[in-house]
């Protein structure tokens, strides 16, 4: 029997994001498999460390530091006291220094790349100056020759990645993220019901979208869209699950504008995102940038019809045939949708049980997790030959 596989997980912070979930999703897949994963992160930011501690993994807060020369330090401490096989990275602090630390103790290295960074989209964002993100990119772009390989979340994310940061697509892998099957029971009547008295909503339509108010997140386009929708459906209500970020003034500023304070519901950070998708009439995913869409992959599993930006990596999860997808950035053409979706629930609902179907079969967390251990070896493999150790 091969002894088991040491992980150290370093992360940014356990705060609820895309990536923070996706990584504690698959802890317990990963135990199953015979590894034995620890979690380090660098800030102290609420979220999901009970989960982390719950599943009997160490978790090793080094928010105590405050610079990166300090996680790096730290982290360089931790990996010689923990001695795991190889170091897995995600976010942009955590890839910097883990990558550093990992190095200079001799230990292989692994970054994900959960989505594109250092494009168009980025550069186009005020909030974000332009000197700022070109450095951080070189510094991304130097310290991911410390790696071994780099994990992907999706092919699109792979090959602008690869053109980003000028690392060889040879050793970025496409795993895509999963979640878990349970997603598909089905939710009871009686817990939709008791969602819809809680947001005061009734037997109204339902839109749904699902994110933090940040700007790539198109939160913005969806409530300009949808000003239009409620001119057609007066009746119909749009809720918004999720923190609020750097887009909430703008959010706020939308819904008073166009006077549809009554019809619009910000919730907030929700954990019970499975019922609001099963209380759903369609879910819309109306993002400007995406790595792979988990939210989108949860409608999917549900069987909440779907509306979704035409971007490749939204393309990777979904076809035409499975969800409406559009050009989001045209607030009519996302209008539309939403409005055919509401006015034709029975074609609606026979792309649903299509995208259901091929969520089953390609994106659950377990399948995920059988793709992310051999993503491991083959780390471990590629690292003993370029180092000429013997390999676990």
């Amino acid at each position: 029997m091969s002894p088991p596989l040491r992980v150290l997980l370093v992360l940014d912070s356990l705060a609820p994001g895309g990536a923070e979930h996706s990584t504690v999703a698959i802890l317990p897949f990963l135990i199953e498999r015979g590894i034995q994963p620890e979690v380090a992160v660098l800030h102290d930011r609420p979220g999901l460390s009970a989960e982390v501690v719950g599943l009997g993994v160490p978790l090793h807060d080094l928010s105590y530091q405050h610079t990166r020369v300090g996680w790096i330090l730290a982290l360089h401490d931790l990996i010689r006291d923990r001695s795991p096989h190889v170091v897995h990275t995600s976010l942009f602090d955590a890839d910097i220094c883990g990558r550093i630390a990992a190095f200079v103790c001799r230990t292989p290295v692994v970054s994900t790349l959960p989505t594109e960074r250092y494009g168009p989209d980025q550069i186009e964002d005020d909030s974000i100056p332009r000197l700022r993100l070109r450095l951080a990119q070189t510094l991304d772009a130097c310290t991911a020759r410390l790696t071994t390989r780099l994990h992907a979340v999706s092919h699109h994310v792979a090959k602008t990645m690869s053109r980003n940061l000028a690392y060889p697509d040879s050793r970025i892998e496409v795993v895509h993220r999963g979640r878990q099957r349970s997603l598909m029971s089905t939710v009871d009547d009686r817990t939709q019901s008791a969602v819809r008295l809680q947001l005061g909503i009734g037997d109204r339509p339902l839109v749904l979208a699902i994110g933090r108010h940040e700007r790539p997140k198109g939160l913005d386009r969806l409530l300009e869209a949808f000003a239009t929708v409620h001119e057609q459906v007066p009746d119909a209500v749009l809720v918004i699950a999720g923190g609020t970020g750097k887009a909430t003034n703008l959010l706020e500023s939308i819904i008073e504008r166009t006077g549809l304070g009554d019809s619009v519901h910000l919730l907030g950070y929700r954990t019970d995102t499975k019922v609001l998708l099963a209380a759903a009439q369609v879910f819309v995913l109306p993002s400007r940038r995406e790595g792979l869409p988990g939210v989108l992959l949860e409608a999917m599993a549900v069987g909440c019809p779907a509306v979704a930006s035409d971007l490749p990596q939204v393309k990777e999860v979904v076809s035409d045939a499975e969800a409406l997808l559009v050009n989001a950035a045209e607030p009519d053409e996302l209008a539309s949708a939403i409005l055919d979706v509401l006015g034709d629930p029975r074609s609606a609902h026979e792309r649903s049980v299509l995208a259901q179907r091929r969520f089953s079969e390609r994106f659950t967390i377990s399948r995920s997790a059988d793709e992310m251990f051999e993503f491991y070896h083959r780390a471990l493999v590629k690292s003993a030959v370029r180092s000429g150790r013997p390999e676990l």
